[in-house]
Formats: structure tokens, sequence, C-alpha cells
């Protein structure tokens, strides 16, 4: 399974609508992307839904059978792989059955392959199945981990149980690269 959804996620290009923000302080280097299906996703079309979205008039759509949301794949750059990297992220998802089944994914790829897949703790919420939802969360990484000659990071929506639909929208993504 694992190596299934890694492929998907390496092999295609996970970017919808963004907008980058790069600043860079103290050494530390941020990135910032916001994601939202107003503009055409690339490859999440077929999961863009028209009505009742969180901002906007879309919002990506999937079930169990069609499992991947939008989302956004960064490949690190070389100048930044010798330096940690917290990723933050922040989501507003619905579900209109409980429990919440369908998550946000972060997943680590590198050279070495799949070294890294984390799905957001459904716990730390408290949720009202049809209401949207704000998750927020983030992951670690040591530079050891991310310093291979290919480092991808994806953030992505994803449902592979129940028979609900998983709706996301308004997909804040934060890299923090610091020594």
């Amino acid at each position: 399974m694992k190596k299934t959804i890694f492929s998907i996620l390496s092999g295609s290009v996970i970017v919808c609508s963004c907008m980058k923000n790069n600043s860079s302080q103290n050494g530390d280097v941020i990135i910032s992307n916001e994601i939202n299906m107003e503009h055409k996703p690339l490859n999440f079309e077929t999961t863009k839904v028209e009505n009742n979205a969180h901002t906007g008039k879309y919002y990506s759509s999937v079930d169990s059978i069609r499992s991947f949301a939008a989302g956004y794949a960064y490949v690190i750059p070389d100048s930044l792989k010798n330096k940690n990297l917290k990723v933050y992220f922040s989501a507003w998802v619905r579900e209109n059955q409980a429990p919440l089944e369908g998550g946000v994914l972060v997943s680590l790829t590198t050279s070495k392959g799949t070294i890294g897949w984390d799905l957001f703790d459904k716990k730390k919420l408290t949720y009202t199945p049809g209401e949207w939802v704000q998750i927020n969360d983030s992951i670690s990484y040591s530079s050891a981990k991310i310093n291979e000659n290919y480092a991808e990071i994806g953030v992505i929506g994803m449902k592979v149980n129940g028979n609900d639909h998983f709706d996301i929208d308004d997909i804040q993504i934060k890299y923090l690269f610091y020594k």
C-alpha cells in the first residue's frame, strides 16, 4: 500500500494553484504555499467539486476508490539539504459520516525510496460530521534524512477507508529549513 501511494506521489506532479512565498532570516529559510481549487489544478481536476467549499467556489473531494485529493510535492534543492526541515501544514477538511476516515498525508521520498510516511493524527480533532474543521500539524526531518541526491516532501489529502467523501480545501504548507 505504501509503495503504491508513493509511486503515485512521486510519479505525478502534485501541484495545484499555489502561491509560493520564500523568506530567509538568521540562516533559516521559510517556503510557504497556499493551495486551493479556485484555479485549474493540474492533476486533480477529477477531484474538483463546485459549491459548498470552505472558501471560494471549489474544493477537492475524494473517496476510498479515488483516494488522493489536492496536494503539493516539493523537491528539496541541494542548497537546503544540509539543513533540518520542519513541515507545518494546515487544511480545512470535511466528511459527512463519523469517524473521520480521510486525512492529510506527509511523505518523504528520497533516492533511497520512501523513508517517511505520516498521516495527521485525527485524535487531535474535535469533529462534527458534515462540518468543515481545520487541522494543523507538523513533522520534522533531520538533515541526514533529506541529504540525498533526490529528496521530495509531499503533502496531500487522502482517503482509503469508508464509503463517504473526504473533502479538503485551503491547504497551507510552510517548510522551515534550519540549522
